[in-house]
């Protein structure tokens, strides 16, 4: 169990009494036992709570999944013997990379990649 006070945007010693002055403000908490000498307020409710992540607002149930972050879906296009043959013979014409990366429909990283593979495999120019 987490208290509010962690998302919360007041929680900061200007803005609410219990940070400041310890003065109760909130609705409902929970003391909990840190150790023998020490124990904590979990608070659980609070009319001052404003939070800073809505994912952690109150009522949000732990059974719901966090948002995630949107994964990059693609999937790199395999070369074809017929794209190394247009990637080779694009670059013998002296086309830049960028012109050939629009063409082929590619990043400009993937071509130089692909051009230093085909040079290592030796059916590079030699440029």
């Amino acid at each position: 169990m987490t208290s509010i006070c962690w998302n919360c945007h007041n929680a900061r010693a200007d803005r609410c009494g219990w940070i400041k002055n310890k003065k109760q403000v909130w609705e409902k908490a929970v003391e909990k036992e840190c150790s023998k000498d020490v124990n904590i307020w979990v608070v659980q409710e609070c009319k001052r709570y404003d939070p800073e992540n809505p994912y952690w607002q109150q009522g949000v149930s732990k059974s719901q999944p966090k948002p995630q972050k949107k994964k990059v879906s693609h999937r790199r296009r395999l070369y074809t013997p017929e794209d190394d043959a247009l990637l080779l013979e694009l670059r013998e014409q002296g086309v830049p990379c960028g012109v050939i990366a629009e063409r082929m429909d590619r990043t400009i990283n993937s071509i130089y990649r692909r051009i230093a593979y085909l040079k290592e495999m030796g059916g590079g120019t030699g440029r």
